[in-house]
Order: structure tokens, then C-alpha cells, then sequence
């Protein structure tokens, strides 16, 4: 009996390079993003990078605003989130956002419906909101509808 599961596989990685290598050949996937983003994350349908200038980029699906870029309208390319400058982390959830910047605070945006931006209610944000009442945050990370920060002080 061969095994159909190992061949699967490398038929699978097989083709994915070939996507990976046309996607780069159209000019889709620009090689720059690769040495000037010290982090990357994803949501389900979204990814979000971190360039070394302390700028948030992000791309994919954005039906509750989870780019931070305004509004609810997919990309299909990274694009700027503005606004956001001095970034030092991020990190996303299912369909939301999360950033920390340089001066401890830690701002968030997206899908907002169980309070996961814990901005105080449970309204969507299309752009960057500042957590309020977190300061001297030093790590981020999110879940499916939960977010967490480690402060300072432990």
C-alpha cells in the first residue's frame, strides 16, 4: 500500500512553490518587505508587518476594519496603516489588531465584539484607538477574541 498522504504533501509544497515563484515574478510579492520587516502576524484573513522605521503595514481581508486603515475595503497589497508611527510590536487576533509603541502604550483596531480592543465597549474600530488606562506595556500578544498585555511591572 503506497502512502497517498506523503505524496499529497509534496505534491502540495510543490505547487505552492510555484504560486510563490509566480506571485514573484508578477511583481505581487515585493523581496523588500523581507529585510526591512523585523515582525510579521496574521490574523485569519489578515497579516500585519512591522518595518524597522517603527510603521505598521497590512493587507488581506478587512471586513471589520482589522487593516486600521479607515474603512472596510479588502487589500490585496500591503499598505500603510496611518498614523501609527514608533511601533515596537504587534500582534493580531481573528479580526483584530494590536500594537505597542515605543512609549509603553498600546493601541488597537478591528472587530471589537466581545471588547478584545479593550477600548471600554464593544463598537469595531476601522482605525488605531489607545487602550486607555494601559501605560508601560512592554509585550503584546492577542487570541481569537482575547488581547493581552504584559506590563512593566509585572
Amino acid at each position: 500500500m503506497k502512502n497517498k498522504a506523503g505524496g499529497y504533501f509534496i505534491k502540495t509544497i510543490c505547487k505552492i512553490k510555484v504560486v510563490i515563484l509566480l506571485l514573484l515574478f508578477m511583481g505581487y510579492c515585493n523581496p523588500v518587505y523581507a529585510n526591512t520587516s523585523p515582525a510579521i502576524t496574521a490574523g485569519t484573513f489578515h497579516s500585519i508587518a512591522l518595518k524597522s522605521d517603527g510603521t505598521v503595514w497590512a493587507w488581506g481581508r478587512n471586513s471589520n476594519g482589522q487593516l486600521g486603515i479607515g474603512n472596510t475595503t479588502n487589500r490585496h497589497s500591503p499598505v500603510q496603516v496611518p498614523g501609527l508611527t514608533d511601533v515596537t510590536a504587534i500582534t493580531a487576533g481573528y479580526y483584530h489588531s494590536i500594537a505597542l509603541k515605543s512609549d509603553g502604550t498600546v493601541w488597537a483596531w478591528g472587530l471589537n465584539n466581545y471588547g478584545q480592543l479593550g477600548i471600554g465597549n464593544t463598537t469595531d474600530q476601522h482605525s488605531p484607538v489607545q487602550v486607555p488606562g494601559l501605560t508601560d506595556v512592554t509585550a503584546i500578544t492577542a487570541g481569537h477574541y482575547h488581547s493581552i498585555a504584559l506590563k512593566s511591572d509585572g
